[in-house]
């Protein structure tokens, strides 16, 4: 009886998570962070995991409409991604390299010891539970393998998606107690870092708009053609920009199999 209700539950569990990750969730003009702001970055995200680790393969977990995989793919790399919205999935232009897995209980749809890089960008957050996803990484990654994951700290504004934020010191052990060694990585406002100098300085030259959410296109534009230190004085005064930044702050973690 209490396996049939815990199966019960954890069905109703996946029902919600398809129902919050939605056609709401990801589309552009919503509040989900998908209008200006992640795009351009994976491309530079890409090309600095390429030039640092040259992978041949690579999984995405949590790959909403597949980004990264597509960049990746690019250039070269067989390139993969997992996510357990289907409309998501639907909507991405590499469709055929995306799977919808639930990574909180089932298994990865994968060969053990099979990538050379593991990407899991702002996902863990939004969890219940870690184990098995865990597990799964370590299953698939290779001995020399490398994974990279970002989670907010626990300074960002809380959001309803954001169920499993810990310090840096919680997931450090955690991640140690399932097998692997961590490297800590600053916090940054992006997912790219130092890697790749010349890639990492054209990101810092994008114009800061690409950071902030939810603005009308034609202010954009605008804002974009004006001279840097105005630019720099207009996002340091206003108040929604300092609460992205916030939000953006992460911990980056490179983990390898111990």
């Amino acid at each position: 009886m209490g396996e049939y209700c815990l199966k019960n539950i954890r069905s109703f569990q996946r029902f919600a998570k398809l129902m919050l990750y939605n056609r709401n969730y990801f589309e552009p003009n919503l509040k989900s962070g998908y209008k200006y702001g992640y795009f351009p970055e994976f491309k530079w995200l890409a090309i600095a995991l390429y030039q640092r680790f040259h992978p041949k393969t690579s999984l995405d977990i949590g790959c909403a409409t597949g980004n990264l995989v597509q960049r990746l793919l690019e250039l070269g790399v067989d390139a993969y991604g997992v996510d357990i919205s289907a409309y998501a999935i639907s909507r991405s232009p590499v469709k055929d390299r995306l799977k919808q897995v639930d990574i909180v209980s089932e298994r990865l749809p994968f060969e053990s010891n099979y990538f050379d890089l593991i990407t899991m960008l702002e996902v863990i957050e939004h969890i219940s539970n870690e184990e098995n996803i865990l597990k799964e990484m370590r299953r698939v990654l290779k001995e020399d393998g490398i994974i990279y994951i970002t989670t907010p700290t626990p300074k960002a504004p809380p959001t309803p998606e954001h169920i499993n934020i810990h310090t840096e010191s919680y997931w450090v052990r955690l991640f140690r107690k399932y097998g692997f060694d961590v490297e800590i990585i600053k916090p940054l406002y992006s997912y790219t870092w130092d890697m790749a100098k010349e890639w990492q300085e054209k990101w810092r030259n994008l114009p800061s708009t690409y950071k902030i959410k939810n603005r009308p296109k034609i202010v954009i534009k605008f804002i974009e053609k004006l001279p840097l230190f105005i630019r720099t004085l207009i996002f340091y005064t206003n108040g929604k920009y300092k609460k992205f930044k916030n939000d953006r702050l992460t911990y980056r973690f490179l983990l390898k199999k111990i």
